[in-house]
């Protein structure tokens, strides 16, 4: 859906992710390596079509919803604190489905790869 509606060549869309997945993994690293503190970075690939991108920092969630629809460029931001009950707790817990249901971790600093 993405690289229809984005007009990517093809592969575009998958080198750019690839890149991505490459900066971040290397920023980790390179701070573990010169003995900074890193939080923990976990990158998954998700096997549904993409509706949102969804991040989580400790006890912030943020979700970045998708607009497919050509010609409009302003995507709305929603930010909030994790809580008990509500929708912080409902759209934490429909992640965590995603997540085992859907996807595969790609990319999980804590873990040493060789």
């Amino acid at each position: 859906a993405l690289t229809e509606n984005f007009s990517y060549e093809e592969g575009e869309l998958a080198r750019k992710i690839n890149n991505s997945i490459f900066a971040l993994k290397s920023c980790i690293e390179e701070a573990q390596k010169e003995g900074k503190e890193t939080g923990h970075l976990l990158i998954y690939k998700q096997n549904l079509p993409p509706k949102h991108t969804y991040y989580r920092f400790d006890d912030v969630l943020i979700i970045v919803p998708y607009n497919l629809s050509r010609g409009r460029t302003k995507l709305p931001v929603i930010a909030f604190r994790r809580r008990q009950g509500g929708v912080s707790e409902f759209l934490e817990q429909d992640f965590e489905r995603l997540l085992e249901q859907h996807a595969k971790p790609v990319y999980d600093s804590h873990k040493t790869e060789k």
